[in-house]
């Protein structure tokens, strides 16, 4: 470590230098501290979410692990996902294919929020592609993040999500293995400003969630499909003959 002093600074010290040169000295030397504090906390944040992700990816796999289906998973993903990555709350919504519309099926919320009413108002809630935050994030099949979650003209259930004091949501589409689809939508009373790191590491997660499902349900999904091909070929009158020899 350099342990001479700056001659500068010493002179501005010993109140040598001309008041004019002064400021410019004290402005240069807090411009350069300002950059140092950004340059740590960078760092600081980079490795912050290092720790974080490694993690948290490990509690990814011990939770798809557990369950049979996807769908039983996400309860405690979206905890996992708010804990760990400091949302108070957060919900999911799964794709209907027959209808063509998400259904809330579910959401966590950290302790000491009464979301009750949220709750209740969410229940059987359906959203058509491009409706509310959730028809958004599925329509654009893009991270959406909304500043403050009252002044979204297009936000349901507005009355409820202003009584309770969410400001930022973002929201995440996702897709499994095993045709589990969907958007999971994260909450906080702050107003956040929108962090491009942040939401990298949110989709890095999900994405990371995906290739896990794939991987334990992608193939079960595939091997579904084909039977159920073949029952429907075996029920045509030409493959029957086929199978019987007569054809």
């Amino acid at each position: 470590m350099n342990s001479n002093p700056d001659p500068e600074l010493e002179l501005l010290r010993k109140g040598k230098v001309p008041p004019e040169q002064a400021q410019r000295l004290l402005h240069e030397r807090t411009e350069l501290l300002l950059k140092v504090r950004h340059v740590l906390k960078k760092e600081v944040d980079r490795r912050r979410r290092a720790e974080l992700k490694a993690a948290l990816e490990g509690a990814i796999g011990r939770i798809l692990a557990g369950v049979e289906v996807f769908p039983d998973a996400l309860p405690t993903l979206v905890r996992a996902f708010c804990l760990g990555a400091d949302w108070e709350a957060g919900e999911y919504w799964l794709y209907d294919p027959p209808r063509q519309k998400l259904f809330w099926r579910g959401a966590w919320w950290k302790e000491g929020l009464d979301l009750t009413a949220f709750e209740e108002a969410s229940f059987e809630v359906g959203v058509a592609p491009g409706e509310g935050l959730a028809g958004r994030t599925w329509e654009s099949g893009q991270n959406q993040w909304v500043h403050v979650v009252g002044d979204d003209p297009n936000r349901m259930r507005a009355a409820e999500a202003t009584k309770a004091g969410f400001r930022t949501a973002l929201g995440l589409p996702f897709h499994s293995g095993e045709g589990t689809d969907g958007v999971l939508i994260l909450y906080h009373r702050a107003v956040r400003r929108h962090e491009d790191d942040e939401v990298e590491f949110m989709a890095k997660l999900l994405r990371q969630v995906e290739r896990l499902a794939v991987w334990k349900w992608g193939d079960q999904a595939h091997q579904q499909r084909v039977q159920e091909i073949g029952r429907i070929i075996s029920g045509l009158p030409l493959a029957a003959e086929v199978v019987n020899g007569q054809g």
